[in-house]
């Protein structure tokens, strides 16, 4: 049971940034690099590359070099009907 929450508490931290989800959102429609990703965001490439790095490291994205570009996608489609669920739990928490 330990393990099963260190990974659920793992991955509820990849999701926990409106950043993350919003990379989440925009890997929906297949693979995309980072210069592919920044136009989306109002923030630096640098920081659109640790936020990659970090669900990269949850197991959330995988990643497969192209030359010199590095494209993410996500790892497990069913990552989606998990958010989904969740999102429409939290939609149905805070209606009013």
């Amino acid at each position: 049971m330990e393990a099963a929450l260190e990974r659920q508490s793992e991955l509820f931290k990849a999701f926990g940034d409106k950043n993350r989800q919003k990379i989440l959102h925009l890997l929906r429609g297949g693979e995309r690099c980072v210069s592919e990703l920044l136009p989306h965001f109002d923030i630096l490439q640098p920081t659109v590359s640790t936020h990659l790095l970090i669900l990269e490291e949850s197991g959330v994205l995988k990643v497969r070099r192209d030359g010199r570009r590095r494209l993410y996608s996500i790892a497990d489609r069913r990552i989606y009907d998990a958010l989904d669920s969740f999102y429409d739990g939290v939609s149905k928490l805070t209606a009013v």
